[in-house]
């Protein structure tokens, strides 16, 4: 089914409860954003909201038939026939496809199952139960999220920002403002003062696989290092140190850390994070990849781990021994004590397992940073913020999709010695066969909320939500099809940021569109834009 694109401007009296009314014209229009079937319907509203900003309510295609299916995900060959004869010999008809996309290296990731004669929601998810009794492990889906053909809708929030003309800031809040600890955007926005914002980065998003709320990859803010990078991902850079804010896209990002006495030096595995577990991977000996691998937890029991005052007010307790530094170095204490009260200026290193420095109680030490961004190393400076993200979207204005296997989004790693340590929140499939091709699909291939950022080469910069997860209402975006949006806008390098449940535009700090959870979700950090008073 094709439809025809149409920009419709509308005056109006509310969006997001802002209570203001918008323009009925506009020199510049959206352009067909490309998810979904190509030219569907686009209605579109328009809303000024500072000098150079412009906030646009869209809404894409609709309703055109799509229904609750269950789907296996991609499975292996030997799952794939495991789960034939089964659904024959339960008499259960299915199709056998193959996933929506080759895999980043060019192959293809595996196939997927599919039953699409259920009624509705109820009789899928009995079916589902029914299956599950027999060993077969289905999600209930609803087609138009499963990465298939559509007409949407789709509910979109763009926010176009000419940074020549913006008379203001754009920055990135910490939520409590310590590494440890979640917020909502909403109320982030409203401490920041902020005219409208966006989420950031990934976060760790429960107790098990870190510290709740803290950043799953390098923060900055203001110039401080306060979490390690997860190697080789992708990095927004947010430089306010001169009279403009300027924008900074980072295909790859590293940190190195050491504790440095005289000649001697020992490498650090990371910077306030919970020793012996790193969501995303990507560290310094981590096991068990050392690659980046996203929602995946790798795990290190021998580890030095230094914490500051950004981390929260004590240290995490454990198995290590701890090492004091007051502010100029020194030696204040070292023992086998933990979960320390933690003193402005001051710094904690615990060591565990079999990591020990060989250090002398007279001499002073110190914490060495380095931050390289693309193979060069990055001078930080007051004024300078970092925010994790990825995939890349978009790289000097082409789709970076080649780029997506080195920066965690690997269907086939180079090595692992286990999968069942996935912790994709939306991943149900049998552990038996629970695998990076798998997570693969579920993340990267079907439709979830998404958040993006993108930069033009005229210093145009975009940031767009598609909201989804809510049948009938929006259905989200994949991976590709966020590239396309960003495309579509004429950017030269783009970025995704967390999605999910996390994905949210606010306005004046009401949020745009409907959340994907109950309730909007408490995130690490989020991207404002604060006008100058």
């Amino acid at each position: 089914m094709s439809y025809r694109f149409l920009v419709v401007v509308a005056i109006f009296v509310s969006i997001a409860g802002c209570g203001s009314s918008d323009e009925v014209a506009s020199s510049w229009q959206v352009p067909d954003l490309s998810i979904g079937v190509p030219d569907l319907k686009q209605d579109v509203v328009k809303r000024d909201v500072v000098e150079g900003v412009e906030f646009y309510d869209i809404l894409r295609g609709e309703f055109g038939g799509d229904s609750y299916i269950l789907s296996s995900g991609v499975l292996d060959s030997a799952a794939v026939g495991q789960y034939m004869a089964l659904l024959k010999r339960l008499a259960i008809d299915y199709s056998l496809e193959s996933a929506a996309e080759r895999a980043p290296q060019g192959n293809q990731i595996g196939d997927i199952l599919r039953i699409r004669s259920v009624r509705n929601r109820q009789d899928a998810e009995d079916l589902s139960r029914k299956l599950q009794e027999n060993g077969l492990i289905f999600n209930v889906v609803y087609s138009a999220q499963e990465g298939l053909e559509t007409t949407g809708p789709f509910k979109i929030s763009l926010l176009k920002i000419d940074l020549n003309q913006f008379d203001g800031r754009i920055v990135n809040s910490l939520a409590q403002k310590t590494i440890q600890g979640a917020e909502t955007v909403s109320a982030m926005s409203v401490r920041e003062k902020s005219v409208a914002g966006i989420n950031g980065g990934y976060f760790v998003f429960n107790d098990e696989v870190g510290d709740y709320g803290a950043p799953a990859g390098i923060y900055v803010e203001n110039g401080v290092l306060l979490r390690e990078a997860s190697n080789d991902r992708p990095v927004l850079i947010v430089d306010n140190s001169g009279d403009k804010t300027n924008i900074i896209f980072g295909r790859s990002v590293r940190t190195e850390l050491f504790l440095k006495q005289g000649n001697q030096y020992i490498q650090l595995n990371g910077l306030n994070r919970k020793p012996g577990l790193l969501l995303n991977c990507g560290g310094y000996e981590g096991r068990p990849l050392m690659e980046p691998a996203h929602d995946f937890l790798c795990t290190n029991s021998n580890e030095v781990i230094a914490f500051d005052r950004n981390y929260g007010a004590f240290t995490p307790v454990g198995d290590v021994s701890e090492l004091i530094l007051s502010p100029d170095g020194s030696l204040v204490d070292f023992s086998k004590s933990s979960g320390t009260e933690i003193k402005e200026g001051h710094t904690y290193i615990q060591f565990s397992g079999n990591k020990f420095f060989d250090f002398n109680q007279q001499e002073t030490m110190e914490l060495v940073q380095r931050v390289y961004v693309d193979g060069k190393e990055f001078q930080l400076k007051p004024g300078i913020s970092m925010v994790s993200g990825g995939p890349t979207l978009i790289l000097d204005g082409k789709l970076a999709d080649g780029l997506r296997a080195r920066q965690g989004w690997n269907p086939f790693p180079r090595k692992t010695e286990s999968d069942d340590q996935n912790t994709d929140e939306n991943a149900t499939l049998p552990v038996g066969i629970e695998n990076r091709e798998a997570f693969y699909g579920n993340w990267v291939l079907r439709r979830h909320p998404r958040t993006a950022i993108g930069l033009t080469a005229g210093n145009i910069l975009y940031m767009a939500v598609v909201y989804g997860r809510n049948p009938g209402v929006s259905e989200g975006a994949t991976i590709t099809e966020m590239s396309n949006l960003m495309k579509a806008l004429g950017v030269d390098h783009a970025m995704n940021l967390d999605g999910g449940g996390s994905s949210i535009m606010v306005l004046n700090d009401q949020p745009t569109g409907p959340f994907s959870d109950p309730q909007e979700r408490m995130v690490s950090d989020a991207i404002f834009l604060v006008a100058n008073e």
